[in-house]
């Protein structure tokens, strides 16, 4: 009986100090946690897509505390090319910042809203105003989808040219360019 005892004893021995140092190494990162309250968060929408896109989400980040608003982009909204909305993205991120009264904000962004956040980023690389980018979605190395339909488009052009505005419209372009593969 009493070496079961003394083998339990030493193995506890062994045990209790690895817990004990286990435990302690996640103190620091429990107490390192920011105690201020959460950074604003802009919603970016996606291909042919809007700021009603987020409708649902926009209570449940005001209920858990959060600022949020979703994107209007002012210049072809669903259609606007990457570079277009970075540009756009400017203005509309030192707005949200001025209507927040913070001096930092955090982007989440479905889709092509992804795109559009990394060129306003890689257009500003000194711009520390954005600690984080959630992208949900994003095609960063294109899409096989858009590469299809804009073939399909692009043939349909050479053989009906003066379908172009109606093509333009329904296929959303310049949008579609910003997902192609390559």
């Amino acid at each position: 009986m009493k070496k079961g005892y003394m083998a339990v004893g030493i193995t506890l021995s062994f045990l209790v100090p690895l817990l004990a140092v286990n435990a302690a190494s996640y103190l620091p990162l429990v107490y390192s946690q920011n105690e201020t309250k959460p950074l604003p968060v802009l919603l970016i929408h996606g291909y042919k897509s809007g700021p009603g896109v987020w409708n649902h989400w926009l209570p449940e980040l005001q209920e858990d505390g959060f600022k949020a608003k979703a994107v209007r982009f002012p210049i072809n909204d669903p259609c606007g090319s990457s570079e277009s909305h970075a540009q756009q993205l400017e203005r509309i991120v030192q707005d949200f910042k001025t209507e927040t009264g913070r001096d930092k904000i955090n982007i989440v962004a479905h889709s092509k809203g992804g795109l559009d956040a990394r060129v306003y980023l890689a257009n500003n690389p000194s711009n520390d105003d954005v600690p984080k980018l959630i992208m949900i979605g994003t095609p960063n190395l294109g899409s096989p989808a858009a590469t299809i339909t804009q073939d399909y488009a692009f043939n349909a052009l050479f053989f009906y040219p003066m379908m172009y505005p109606y093509l333009e419209e329904f296929y959303c372009f310049p949008a579609l360019n910003d997902l192609v593969q390559g």
